[in-house]
């Protein structure tokens, strides 16, 4: 009975434990775990919720330190930075620079009918996106990446992100334009980012 209480004296917490494995898996941090043990048993010799709560603290915060890194390493902060800067540009376009498009091309057509300027319209945003996907794979591309793997871990993603919401409007309110349309012209958006996105991927990165 000793012994077993004892051993529980020395053994870690476990949620702290499997939390530290699991972040540092793969990581050349992965020997800081005996380390951890071995300064743990230490302090758990003089007091045990003292050395409890200071294995979860270095738990935590190698955690936090691992994930950092392997976010600068991979530059997620990038692609999280490119995927607003991108919404942004995007909302500016289609706000400001497709319907000034389409007003222009309304006001020379002289047509009498909207069909003119919503071609103008459609294309210029699709434009938009295309132009909006080159700069995310400018901004994140990675120099180990491959273009494969940079449309299904990257591109493809951020598509889904900015695209998303679009659909989810045009599914539930609507704007008064055919839901076809609209799909259409949300669907041809995302591929149009893709594309650029592609077109765009550092030649010097490409194997």
């Amino acid at each position: 009975m000793a012994e077993d209480a004892s051993q529980r004296r020395i053994t870690p917490p476990r949620a702290a434990s499997a939390l530290l494995a699991l972040a540092l898996r793969g990581s050349a941090m992965t020997p800081l775990l005996g380390d951890l043990d071995e300064e743990y048993a230490k302090i758990a010799e003089g007091s045990l919720k003292a050395a409890r709560r200071w294995y979860w603290r270095q738990s935590v915060l190698s955690t936090v330190h691992v994930i950092a890194e392997r976010a600068r390493r991979e530059r997620l902060h990038r692609a999280l930075l490119g995927v607003a800067t991108v919404f942004l540009f995007l909302h500016y376009w289609n706000l400001w620079i497709a319907p000034g498009a389409a007003i222009q091309v309304y006001a020379l057509s002289d047509a009498g009918s909207y069909g003119p300027a919503r071609i103008a319209y459609f294309i210029v945003a699709i434009l938009g996106a295309g132009i909006a996907g080159a700069f995310f794979s400018r901004v994140t591309a990675t120099a180990r990446a491959k273009l494969s793997q940079f449309i299904l871990t990257r591109a493809a993603p951020a598509s889904l992100l900015l695209f998303t919401p679009a659909l989810f409007e045009i599914l539930t309110a609507g704007d008064g334009y055919p839901i076809v349309y609209r799909l259409s012209q949300t669907g041809l958006a995302a591929g149009s980012f893709i594309a650029g996105a592609a077109i765009a991927f550092p030649r010097t990165h490409r194997p």
